[in-house]
C-alpha cells in the first residue's frame, strides 16, 4: 500500500546494477563459520547514542505504530512488516498523537546525524516489525554466524545488506530501537558483518545506531526466536 516508486534513468539503474553486483560480492564472502562478538566498535563511520527516546515514548510509539500496520503495511520477507511513519496518509493511521511523537523523534535523530556527520538531511523513513516465529533457528548470538545460508542469504528479511546498494543517495544510516532484546523479544541481535567478524549490538528501546551507508558497513538482523521487534530506521544525505 505504501509501496514508493522511483523512476531511473539508464545510467542511474546501470549505477544501482553495478552497487548490487558490489553488495552480492561481498556477500558470497561471508559463507562459512564466522566469529562474533558482542559489543558497539566506532569504526567505519559508527556511532552509538543510548536514552535518544525515553522508555515511555518507545513503548507508545511501538504500540501506535503495530496497531497502523495491522490495518495497513508494505511485507519485509517472510515475517516481518514495514510502515513509513513520516507520509501523509500515516497520520490517520498512527493517529495525530503518535504522528506528532515520531515528527519529534525524527528531529532528534536528525540532530544527531548533524553533529557527527555535518548538516543531513532525510532520503527515507520506515519503521520494522518482525515477529518470532517458531522455525526461527536456535542460535547462540554472541559466537558463530547463525543464518542458514541456503535459506536466508538473498530472499529473507534477515539477508546481508549493503543501504546504499539499494538506494544510492543513502549516505547515512541510522536504527532507532523501539524494544529491547530479552525484554521484548529473543534473538534479533544487528550484526555489522565486518571481514574479520560479525559486530553484534543488542537493540535497547531508546538507543541510536548510526553509520556509513557505504560498503564498509554491511550488515544485517539475526533471526527473531520470539516476541516482537520494532525499530525506526532513517537514511540521510548531505543538506543541500
Amino acid at each position: 500500500m505504501f509501496a514508493r516508486r522511483f523512476l531511473c534513468s539508464t545510467s542511474a539503474t546501470q549505477q544501482l546494477e553495478g552497487l548490487q553486483r558490489r553488495q552480492l560480492e561481498l556477500i558470497s564472502r561471508l559463507r562459512g563459520e564466522r566469529s562474533a562478538s558482542l559489543g558497539f566498535d566506532s569504526i567505519h563511520g559508527r556511532h552509538q547514542w543510548d536514552g535518544v527516546a525515553t522508555s515511555d515514548e518507545c513503548r507508545e510509539a511501538a504500540e501506535a505504530v503495530q496497531r497502523a500496520m495491522r490495518r495497513a503495511a508494505d511485507t519485509d520477507g517472510d515475517v516481518g512488516k514495514l510502515f513509513p511513519p513520516d507520509v501523509d496518509e500515516a497520520r490517520h493511521y498512527l493517529g495525530a498523537d503518535a504522528f506528532a511523537l515520531f515528527g519529534a523523534l525524527r528531529e532528534r535523530v536528525t540532530e544527531r546525524v548533524t553533529e557527527r556527520y555535518g548538516p543531513s538531511e532525510p532520503v527515507g523513513q520506515l519503521v520494522s516489525w518482525i515477529s518470532g516465529h517458531v522455525d526461527a533457528p536456535e542460535i547462540d548470538d554472541a559466537s558463530g554466524f547463525s543464518v542458514d545460508q541456503h535459506l536466508d542469504w538473498l530472499t529473507r528479511t534477515y539477508a546481508p545488506h549493503v543501504d546504499k546498494a539499494n538506494q544510492p543517495n543513502y549516505e547515512v544510516s541510522t536504527l532507532l530501537y523501539l524494544s529491547t532484546v530479552d525484554v521484548d523479544f529473543t534473538g534479533g541481535l544487528f550484526a555489522f558483518n565486518d571481514a574479520d567478524r560479525d559486530r553484534l549490538v543488542e537493540p535497547v528501546a531508546g538507543r541510536l545506531i548510526a553509520f556509513d551507508s557505504g560498503f564498509e558497513n554491511l550488515h544485517m538482523v539475526r533471526p527473531v526466536s520470539s516476541g516482537e521487534r520494532v525499530v525506526y530506521s532513517m537514511w540521510f544525505r548531505a543538506a543541500r
